[in-house]
């Protein structure tokens, strides 16, 4: 239920054809210092007959070692990081989802963990405040106070300790006193059904907390949460690459072939092609097709021609079984079946007024598809 994923097309129908244009993790790495000897030189103890230079040199290196230690020590940062548990770092699943028995704006599924962060003191034992901050790499839904996923129809909401935090993909998660002591933070994340949804995995980064001492110091990140083992269940459609931009030449027309209000000159046949993949269960999944357009004053299924120079009396229009097709509506076509698709259509000129003129037959007309 949802658009099928970056499927929606732009078709535009210029003197005989319609042309169509397409509208639609990190690894962490860990640096380690390693001490040597002055100038990159080895400290090495010899087992020798010589014992006295080899002891010599070893408490040279041994010197040498004292030094770098309480050198590291002085340069210790000013403040000691803040930490999270080990099971922190476990993503979010919402599992196998069924959403097509969830009115708009109900809550789909609900996860709930809890984040446990430990804040040191700096270095002289003092307690040093900390903001923690959260991030998100969704964006808010639009007119929504939720952030969008990357399935349409589908957004989530982020509830910390029973406060609903918004469309809001960067704030304020909590502070914490900087004392060495644990502070938890529960957490809900829920998906919402904002609309239809289209079967498909759910993936992504919900969000990163980092730790941003009051002092000024540098932040740094403290934990991560990603959204995995989440899919809609059920049977998407994408529009298949040779369907992604149609041609259909309608020809050069005489206006003295058209010989009257309702008659038809020059149709031919094109095609939507559809390729269509089961998510986890292969449950029916409704498909249904909207073609978008300016209609001609007083109809509903007669694409209005564009431009200055358009010929008069005469529009485009595009038949299913030879049916005209009612524009800006939502047609079903039934469920989605697993495998190809074929969505036949004719297009033809047709003359809606007393009388044509010549002019450019150009047409444009945009369509959508859903999984509703």
């Amino acid at each position: 239920m949802g658009r099928a994923p970056g499927r929606a097309l732009r078709a535009v129908v210029q003197h005989g054809r319609v042309d169509a244009a397409q509208q639609f993790p990190r690894t962490r790495g860990r640096l380690l210092a390693h001490a040597s000897g002055a100038a990159g030189r080895r400290c090495f103890t010899y087992f020798t007959p010589f014992m006295k230079p080899t002891i010599s040199r070893f408490a040279a290196c041994l010197r040498r070692w004292a030094a770098f230690v309480a050198l590291t020590l002085c340069t210790a940062p000013a403040f000691a990081a803040c930490l999270s548990l080990p099971e922190d770092f476990n993503p979010i699943e919402f599992g196998s989802i069924a959403a097509d028995g969830v009115e708009v704006g109900g809550v789909v599924r609900s996860v709930r963990f809890t984040l446990t962060l430990t804040c040191a003191p700096n270095g002289q034992g003092e307690p040093l405040a900390r903001t923690l901050n959260y991030s998100s790499e969704f964006g808010p839904a639009p007119g929504m106070n939720l952030w969008a996923t990357n399935l349409p129809g589908l957004a989530l909401r982020m509830v910390r300790d029973g406060e609903d935090l918004g469309s809001k993909t960067e704030g304020v998660l909590g502070t914490h006193p900087g004392d060495g002591s644990a502070r938890t933070f529960v957490i809900d994340m829920e998906l919402v059904k904002i609309g239809p949804v289209t079967p498909g995995f759910l993936l992504g980064q919900a969000f990163v907390v980092e730790a941003s001492p009051v002092s000024g110091d540098p932040s740094h990140y403290v934990v991560r949460k990603h959204i995995t083992s989440s899919y809609v269940r059920g049977v998407a459609c994408t529009v298949n690459t040779a369907s992604k931009h149609l041609v259909v030449p309608l020809g050069a027309v005489p206006a003295s072939a058209f010989d009257g209000p309702g008659s038809t000159q020059a149709s031919r046949e094109f095609a939507i092609d559809l390729t269509c993949s089961p998510f986890g269960e292969a449950r029916p999944t409704p498909l249904s097709i909207q073609l978008l357009g300016e209609t001609v004053p007083g109809t509903t299924d007669v694409l209005k021609l564009l431009g200055d120079d358009a010929a008069q009396g005469v529009g485009i229009r595009v038949l299913k079984h030879d049916a005209p097709v009612t524009l800006n509506t939502w047609q079903s076509l039934g469920d989605a079946t697993v495998g190809a698709t074929t969505l036949p259509y004719t297009a033809q000129y047709y003359q809606y007024g007393e009388r044509v003129t010549a002019g450019s037959g150009d047409g444009v007309m945009t369509f959508l598809i859903e999984m509703r």
